[in-house]
Formats: C-alpha cells, sequence, structure tokens
C-alpha cells in the first residue's frame, strides 16, 4: 500500500482526483464536495422513463435499449485500477505512472456524463453499509462515527434534483462525437487495457481472481484465446473483432466470456443504461441511512418512514417511477438467499427502493440477511441492537 500511496503523490497533480480510495472520513467529504449532483441525481428518471439509451454508431441515432451495459465500463476502470496497483506492487513505478495518467484521461471523459457521475454516487454511498460503517456506528465502536457524522451524510441527500434532466439531454447532444468515439474504441480498449507485453502474467495475476475463478489452465486457454484478439485490434477491424468475440465465446460459461459479452451482442452500440434503479437505489440508501440515524438515537425501529421526517428525513422519498412513498417492513420479513435459491427469513427492517412496479420485489429491492445487498434490508440480533 505504501508503493501505492508514493505512486499516486507522484503523478500529476490533475489525475490524482480518479484514483483516490474513500476512506471512511473521506467520504463525508466526497458528498459534500458533490451534493448538487446527488441533489440533481434522482429526478432525471421521471423525464426519461423508457428503458435505456443506445448510440448507434452505424446510424448516428439515438435508440432505446434494456441492458446493463454500464457495469462492463466500470470494469475497465477496475481493470485500470488494479493493474496500477499490481505494477505498483512490483516496483514498476514508471510503468504504474503510465497506466495511472491514460486511466485517468479515459475516466474523466466518461465522468462528463451525469450518468456515470450519479453511479459513481451511488457506489460511493454503497461503501458505507459494505464498508461496516454503520455496524461501527450503530455499536459505537469507531467514535467518529456519531450521529452528527451520519447526519450529515443524510443531510446531503435532500431530493432536488432538477438540473439533471437538462444536463443529461444536452450531453447526449453535445458529446455524440465522443460516444461514437469512444465505442468503436471499446472493443480495442476492453481488451489491450493500454497494456504492453505483460498482459499474459497480468491477466493471470489480476483478471484471474476477479473474473475467472477456474483453475490455471482455463485462464492460460483464456490468454491464449486472447492474442487472436489482440491482433484484430491493431487491425481496427470492427466487425472482425465481433466475429472473433462470438466464436471465443463459444463453448465457454459466462464467467469466462465475462470481459467480452457485450461485443457478442451488438459490438456497434454505446449503452446508456436505465437510470430508474439508480435513482430508486439511491433514495432508498437515503432513507436506509435514516432509519439506522433513529435506531441508534432512540434504541428502537421507527413504526414507519414518516417518523423520521423532519429530524433525520426531510420528507419520505418516494418511488421515482410511481411517485409513491418508499414502503417500509419491520419484523420477522422473507428475502431471497441466493446460495440456496430458496425464499427464507430474517428479523429486522426492509426499505423498498423500488425499481420497475412490476418487479418491485427483486432488483434493487431484494436482498439477503447477511450484509451482501442490504442498508436497506438489514439483519438485526435484537431490537436497538
Amino acid at each position: 500500500m505504501g508503493s501505492v500511496r508514493r505512486i499516486v503523490e507522484a503523478a500529476p497533480e490533475e489525475t490524482q482526483q480518479w484514483f483516490q480510495d474513500l476512506e471512511p472520513e473521506e467520504l463525508a467529504r466526497f458528498l459534500a464536495a458533490h451534493r448538487s449532483d446527488i441533489e440533481q441525481a434522482d429526478r432525471i428518471w421521471e423525464q426519461h422513463p423508457e428503458a435505456g439509451y443506445a448510440y448507434r454508431v452505424v446510424s448516428g441515432k439515438i435508440m432505446e435499449i434494456d441492458s446493463p451495459y454500464w457495469w462492463f465500463m466500470r470494469n475497465y476502470m477496475l481493470f485500470r485500477s488494479q493493474h496500477f496497483r499490481y505494477l505498483a506492487g512490483t516496483g514498476d513505478i514508471a510503468a504504474a505512472i503510465r497506466v495511472f495518467d491514460t486511466g485517468s484521461v479515459l475516466w474523466e471523459r466518461i465522468s462528463r456524463e451525469p450518468f456515470f457521475t450519479s453511479r459513481i454516487l451511488g457506489n460511493a454511498l454503497l461503501q458505507i453499509h459494505l464498508g461496516g460503517l454503520m455496524d461501527a456506528a450503530r455499536e459505537g465502536t469507531i467514535g467518529k462515527f456519531d450521529s452528527a457524522t451520519l447526519q450529515r451524510w443524510a443531510d446531503s441527500m435532500p431530493p432536488q434534483e432538477a438540473k439533471w434532466r437538462e444536463r443529461f439531454s444536452l450531453a447526449l447532444e453535445s458529446e455524440q462525437s465522443m460516444i461514437a468515439d469512444y465505442a468503436l474504441n471499446w472493443p480495442r480498449t476492453c481488451v489491450l487495457l493500454g497494456f504492453g507485453s505483460d498482459i499474459s502474467e497480468w491477466l493471470i495475476s489480476v483478471l484471474k481472481p476477479l473474473y475467472l475463478p477456474h483453475v490455471y489452465s482455463e485462464a492460460r486457454e483464456f490468454i491464449d484465446r486472447n492474442m487472436r484478439l489482440r491482433q484484430l485490434c491493431r487491425a481496427e477491424c470492427l466487425e472482425d473483432i465481433r466475429a472473433e468475440l462470438v466464436e471465443m465465446s463459444r463453448g465457454h460459461d459466462d464467467t469466462i466470456a465475462y470481459p467480452f459479452e457485450p461485443f457478442r451482442q451488438d459490438a456497434e452500440f454505446l449503452i446508456i443504461r436505465r437510470m430508474g434503479r439508480s435513482c430508486a437505489f439511491m433514495r432508498t440508501i437515503r432513507a436506509g441511512l435514516a432509519v439506522e440515524l433513529y435506531l441508534r438515537k432512540y434504541g428502537k425501529l421507527p413504526e414507519g418512514l414518516s417518523a423520521l421526517v423532519p429530524e433525520f428525513l426531510p420528507e419520505v422519498p418516494k418511488n421515482p417511477f410511481t411517485g409513491e412513498p418508499l414502503r417500509f417492513e419491520r419484523g420477522v420479513l422473507p428475502y431471497w438467499n441466493m446460495e440456496s435459491e430458496a425464499v427464507e427469513t430474517f428479523e429486522g427492517y426492509r426499505v423498498y427502493g423500488g425499481g420497475d412496479p412490476e418487479v418491485a420485489e427483486v432488483g434493487d429491492t431484494r436482498s439477503d440477511k447477511d450484509g451482501h445487498i442490504p442498508v436497506w434490508n438489514r439483519r438485526m440480533t435484537g431490537e436497538g441492537k
């Protein structure tokens, strides 16, 4: 970790912000600095209720499509970050800084899109729970996570998100050339990742534990298949790349094909993923924070979300699809256990953040009791504990 920190300090000042790891105390500052973005994020879906947007490079048209392509773009940045850390760990300072710089350039371009910013904020908020911060706050084991700190986090999410609609439309209109360029270059950058001759060793050391939970030989087979694709990428031949990706995916499960999945489907599309679940997700996080604050202060669960107003919430958050207030349940509740693939029960509470109104019980609202997903669906060992 020390090596990584030294490299970050040695990188150009303008790129340092893009690869910061948000420590708990940094998260509050992050939320405060992006308050206006957070305030604007929820309501964009109310003007854009379609399934999603796809910019088709061939025809130059914006199309509607329902596909979570966001994850593949996020994974690219994950690859960059992991490769940076890998090189830092080997002591190759110059190579690490090169990866850091080139990755930050792409990140800066992507982050100008309102959609990506909202997802980044959502992921940052998710750290509140996944990092165990709420547990520490509830139990009083970390002094700095007092009610005032958590209250500031909750206050950074008031429902005012008006300008996102205008920004989103303008981004689609003004950034079409960037979108087209990114879509055309995505197959090359996804595969090559800007790396040099060390790609085979790096794939084994980094990609394998992330995306290839198989034996070494299968990872090596994946790498060998990748060599042909790299040659096609140099030729910048989109159709050949797509054909090769289709061939690579045959006879393999989704884990092996995972990094190339979008190009098996539509190589010429850049997808801007549907916003509805993101909006509902952030509202749910806000409500979940408020429930935790109430639980810590009063030692019991609220009877409903209205009990959180105005002390912990300015108003009860609403489902962005229906306009109805989020639902709050407490007691012995069912949940879907992904390991046993069965419905089980847990004692606690759940805030339903909404999603597609026809599948309101799944997606962002589905969770398991052991904290893999929910700040909105927590298991408790006892009332007020």
